[in-house]
């Protein structure tokens, strides 16, 4: 029990060192790179420690998911992402294994221009590597 716990607070630690460091990729269409800090608050319907992360399977039939995003910086080429707030709700779906998840709605701040709508929806897809249907993207 004890060496599951440290295992566990591994994971934790480097999902919290993963998130803090931030995400960054080049486009290898030549686009030009992007680079996306942001601090997350998640919640889902999973118990306390998502499965998800760890398993193919959630502990339910379902994991129906929010993720809060506030970008702490980065851009997108030459749209500034700072301060950009949006979050992501969705479902992963009974199985996740084959790479497909359920579906997911983005919503965006009105203070969100366009442009940052248009450069967040494009690095989504390398944060959330699941396939899924994207049902909406909307500003509130």
């Amino acid at each position: 029990m004890k060496k599951l716990a440290i295992i566990f607070s591994i994971l934790a630690l480097a999902l919290a060192l993963f998130i803090y460091l931030g995400i960054k990729e080049t486009t290898a269409a030549g686009k030009g790179d992007w680079t996306f800090k942001a601090t997350i608050i998640e919640g889902c319907s999973c118990r306390l420690m998502c499965p998800c992360y760890f398993n193919s399977t959630p502990d339910k039939h379902f994991c129906q998911f929010n993720n809060a995003f506030k970008v702490t910086s980065g851009h997108y080429g030459e749209v500034k992402l700072k301060g950009v707030k949006f979050w992501v709700s969705g479902d992963l779906g009974d199985d996740f294994g084959d790479g497909t998840g359920g579906w997911a709605v983005l919503t965006f701040d009105p203070a969100a221009s366009q442009e940052q709508i248009d450069a967040v929806t494009k690095i989504i897809p390398t944060i959330y590597t699941l396939k899924m249907d994207v049902l909406g993207i909307e500003k509130k």
